[in-house]
């Protein structure tokens, strides 16, 4: 939803920072993340780890590579500097696991496991998103340390005050990786709005909710 502000000016800036807030919610990821480090994304075309490969890039990590399915993603990966990596090449997933320090991933399944078996002892593996709607499976042998964010697991605990500070740690960091550009339908135009969001390489869709007409 857009909101008119004190000059009647639209913004979907802050919109669509509470929508990313899973993204901007690792406050812990900063404190792995460094310099000359190796980042391997998941979903890479999505705006959260859009938003994790440009604070990468950013943080002037030595190599961010990006995961992807579609192919209109690929292009717009290799534009902000993102190594893309189609999702159903496998050896080559494996090799960048194996030289990751860090992984994010939002999907799980069996190649967000495969990735996590393969990842060294010193490596990091973040899971925050389940769109295969299949665990990771955590082997035995697994090396790499493991962690969890989902958004739920911190909402139920943040009081206001909480909210107000996590978002205020937000905005820098937007700063630095402004969003993409939204693209906003009025509200009775909530068909198109759905269109556009299943539309492979489409924009963000916003619904403006200050005109009900």
């Amino acid at each position: 939803m857009v909101r008119g502000d004190s000059s009647g000016q639209r913004s979907g800036f802050g919109c669509r920072a509470g929508i990313h807030q899973p993204a901007c919610g690792f406050s812990d990821a900063s404190a792995l993340a460094g310099q000359g480090q190796n980042r391997l994304l998941s979903a890479a075309g999505s705006s959260c780890a859009e938003y994790l490969g440009r604070w990468a890039i950013h943080q002037e990590a030595c190599r961010v590579i990006g995961k992807y399915r579609s192919e209109v993603r690929a292009e717009r990966l290799l534009r902000m500097g993102i190594e893309a990596i189609r999702i159903s090449d496998r050896d080559t997933i494996s090799d960048a696991a194996r030289h990751s320090n860090i992984v994010f991933d939002a999907v799980g399944g069996e190649v967000a496991s495969g990735v996590l078996h393969r990842m060294r002892s010193d490596a990091d593996f973040v899971a925050f998103g389940l769109l295969s709607g299949t665990p990771v499976t955590v082997h035995a042998e697994s090396q790499a340390r493991y962690h969890r964010f989902h958004l739920r697991d911190h909402l139920s605990s943040m009081d206001q005050e909480e909210m107000r500070k996590a978002y205020a740690e937000i905005w820098p960091w937007l700063a630095v990786a402004p969003p993409s550009a939204p693209k906003v339908f009025a509200a009775k135009e909530w068909r198109e709005a759905l269109s556009e969001a299943e539309r492979p390489g489409g924009c963000k869709p916003v619904l403006d909710m200050t005109v009900l007409e």
